[in-house]
């Protein structure tokens, strides 16, 4: 009865902080509505913290950004999503739960220590930007913003105890990813790059590799999942989200997340110890000419065009010319970098954390 219970509970405080969510945008961001939505995912995160996960896990995908002021001295408005409100109000709602039960704030991890000291040479490499005026004021914003990320991490951590919160976590993912593939599904039928690409809602415009990198991190689960999973019943169901995921993947026409994928499969491969995984990339390379959608295949091999000699497109171009900024940091302030927003990086990670807060970031973050 008391579990029954807990559900009715769980599943009112989900439908209220869904309508609520509505209003707050509909109201153009009211703050009676603004003080009433964290005030019942505060009281929500008291009684069952993990449908708050949840609430987390979907409106970081199907959440719009709105702006909350914008100043003089700001280069950039400061938005804000929806996720950001339900990260700040469980944290809170962990450390009130945590407090009642009289546990430590946060769990002892190994990475506990990494992560404070990455975030502190963050910080004071932004600091030092915003002071040497390498960077705007604003950029405290994106510092703001990664702990907020390396915050929803602790939370996870501290919720998670026992077998039964891993599976309802991993259960969140998955009725969220069938959320996700029912919205990209049927814009795969349409690839035409550049305008036409399966992308994430409340973009502006197409950001195909968010998508291609949401359904990476979909299809890994459901793969390694499906691989040591006993149940018959439960392996069909990976295995169907796997394929689903396909044709959505294609149709992001990113070749960023091609190659990840790609690189994923070799992993899998030497982590799992299955031979057959190995097979697979040999195969897939020798039949993607003939299997492969043409405007697929065409994108991929528009990553270079032949005129007598080989010269890449502009955007891979631009991957590779990033580590000349990389070079130009580093001599400049080799420890520190310049904090965070400086200068502008295309999807390349480990340059922009070498930019931003130098070899000393770099290494911790390693």
């Amino acid at each position: 009865m008391e579990r029954k219970n807990k559900i009715i509970i769980s599943l009112i405080g989900v439908l209220s902080l869904t309508f609520f969510g509505l209003l707050l945008f509909l109201q153009s961001i009211n703050i009676n509505f603004v003080l009433i939505f964290f005030i019942l995912s505060f009281i929500l995160c008291l009684i069952r913290i993990e449908t708050v996960f949840f609430l987390v896990i979907f409106s970081i995908l199907f959440s719009p950004e709105f702006k909350i002021f914008s100043l003089p001295s700001f280069s950039k408005p400061v938005y804000v999503r929806l996720e950001d409100l339900l990260i700040l109000v469980g944290a809170l709602g962990m450390i009130g739960n945590r407090a009642i039960q009289k546990k430590p704030l946060f769990k002892n991890t190994p990475l506990n220590m990494p992560i404070l000291t990455f975030l502190s040479i963050y910080l004071v490499a932004t600091l030092r930007g915003i002071i040497v005026g390498a960077i705007p004021l604003s950029s405290i914003f994106l510092v703001l913003k990664l702990i907020e990320y390396f915050l929803f991490y602790f939370i996870t951590v501290s919720f998670l105890d026992t077998p039964r919160q891993c599976k309802f976590l991993l259960a969140a993912f998955f009725v969220v990813a069938f959320l996700i593939l029912g919205y990209y599904f049927p814009q795969s039928f349409r690839m035409e790059y550049p305008l036409k690409v399966v992308t994430s809602p409340f973009e502006g415009k197409p950001e195909p590799t968010t998508a291609g990198g949401v359904l990476i991190l979909i299809m890994g689960m459901a793969f390694s999942l499906f691989l040591y999973e006993k149940r018959k019943n439960t392996k069909i169901i990976y295995l169907l989200i796997l394929f689903l995921s396909i044709l959505p993947f294609l149709g992001t026409l990113s070749r960023t997340s091609y190659f990840a994928a790609f690189i994923a499969l070799i992993f899998f491969a030497f982590f799992t110890r299955k031979k057959w995984i190995l097979l697979l990339i040999p195969l897939f390379i020798g039949l993607a000419p003939i299997i492969l959608p043409s405007t697929v295949w065409a994108r991929i091999s528009y990553t270079w065009t032949h005129r007598s000699t080989w010269i890449f497109d502009e955007s891979t171009m631009e991957r590779i010319l990033v580590w000349r900024k990389v070079w130009w940091v580093i001599k400049r302030s080799p420890f520190v970098g310049y904090g965070a927003g400086f200068l502008n990086v295309i999807d390349s990670c480990y340059a922009r954390i070498i930019i931003e807060s130098g070899l000393l970031g770099f290494a911790v973050f390693i």
